[in-house]
Order: structure tokens, then C-alpha cells, then sequence
């Protein structure tokens, strides 16, 4: 089995790549349900919000190149993936 971490209980199920990336980020879920993403920039300004319902793709070429934390939720959980943009 896979190890349980008490601490936090993420939403699973969601891929973000690539990683680093050129700015096109791929979102996949394994399930369809309303997810809402949003991307903020390393020094905590949101640069991003969308409303998803499943796979999807997000442009982030036009923003500078660094840092960014991509936040994904659902109603219950959410996940924060650190990306890197080239």
C-alpha cells in the first residue's frame, strides 16, 4: 500500500505537466467533476483563475518566465503543484 500522510489530505487524481514547461500546461483529472484552478505568481499575485470541468490546457506563455504555483481544487480537496516556466 501506499503511505498516508496525515498532514495532508490532497485531491488526487491530477496531473500538471510538463514540468518545467514553455507555458502551455496540461491538466488532466482521472475523474470529471468541477474543478477550479488558479495560478499565482511567486510572489503571491494571482495571475490565473479558471473553472474547469475536465482535461484542459492552459496558456501561461505570455506571463514571465519563473515561478508559478498552480492551485487545483474541487469542492472538498485541492493540490498545489510548483511549476516552472522557461
Amino acid at each position: 500500500g501506499q503511505g498516508f500522510n496525515v498532514e495532508e489530505e490532497l485531491l488526487s487524481g491530477v496531473s500538471v505537466y510538463p514540468n518545467p514547461s514553455t507555458g502551455v500546461l496540461n491538466i488532466d483529472f482521472e475523474s470529471n467533476d468541477n474543478y477550479y484552478i488558479e495560478v499565482t505568481n511567486i510572489i503571491g499575485e494571482i495571475v490565473l483563475v479558471k473553472e474547469l470541468e475536465s482535461n484542459t490546457s492552459i496558456d501561461l506563455s505570455s506571463f514571465e518566465k519563473g515561478t508559478y504555483l498552480v492551485k487545483v481544487s474541487n469542492s472538498e480537496l485541492s493540490k498545489t503543484e510548483r511549476i516552472v516556466i522557461e
